[in-house]
């Protein structure tokens, strides 16, 4: 990997996007007033959205399980990096709502799928030791690291199309160490605000009351772990 400073044609460029129907509205910006009424009104409004009920318990077995368990059973043969990458993002995308990880990450989790495939090849080719230490535990990165494969922009609309020419150092440990990226989580505008909310994104929801906030720089990343 080629280190120092991007060339021209490796910097970000400006991209178009949707504004976020989580976020208020253009109109209601610089009033605090009414932008408070439209969290209360419209936002906070949604309900908490129900258990997926295709979810089968084989599944809901699994997305339960702490770190330490799955790679003991992982280790152990009790489950693949593919089966337990497949139940950690259709769960993800059945709480898409939530706005827990940034907008364009849900629609590329099957990359993960895909990497984690690779990794049960590999452990059966060269032993399960292959893939350690972490045998394929999906690790959700935050919105402002450099991920090949999930361009977030640091929560910045005009960047929310922006993909890196190479992975952040952190990123490129996990991988090295058996790891799969589990998407971009969602961040406050350059990571810098209190609550975590951007254009593109929207607000990130706690998933104990609408009502509350998830905090910031690191909502999305809370919100998802809760």
């Amino acid at each position: 990997d080629r280190q120092g400073p991007l060339r021209p044609e490796e910097r970000p460029r400006l991209t178009p996007y949707v504004r976020s129907p989580d976020y208020p509205p253009q109109e209601l910006e610089g009033n605090n007033a009414a932008v408070a009424r439209w969290f209360e009104q419209v936002f906070n409004a949604v309900p908490p959205k129900e258990s997926d009920r295709t979810m089968t318990q084989r599944e809901r077995s699994l997305y339960t399980m702490s770190a330490a368990e799955y790679m003991e059973a992982r280790k152990a043969g009790r489950v693949t990096c593919e089966e337990y990458a497949k139940a950690l993002a259709k769960r993800a995308r059945y709480y898409r709502y939530l706005n827990q990880w940034v907008f364009n990450s849900y629609d590329r989790l099957d990359t993960m799928i895909e990497q984690a495939r690779a990794l049960d090849a590999q452990a059966a080719a060269e032993g399960i030791d292959a893939i350690g230490p972490l045998y394929g535990l999906p690790v959700p990165m935050k919105g402002t690291a450099a991920v090949v494969d999930y361009p977030s922009g640091s929560g910045v609309g005009v960047l929310s199309g922006y993909v890196p020419v190479r992975d952040s150092d952190l990123t490129a440990l996990i991988k090295a160490r058996g790891g799969l990226i589990f998407g971009a989580t969602n961040v406050a505008e350059f990571a810098a605000g209190y609550m975590t909310c951007n254009r593109a994104s929207g607000q990130t929801r706690n998933v104990y009351g609408h009502h509350l906030t998830v905090g910031g720089s690191s909502g999305g990343s809370g919100s998802a772990v809760a």
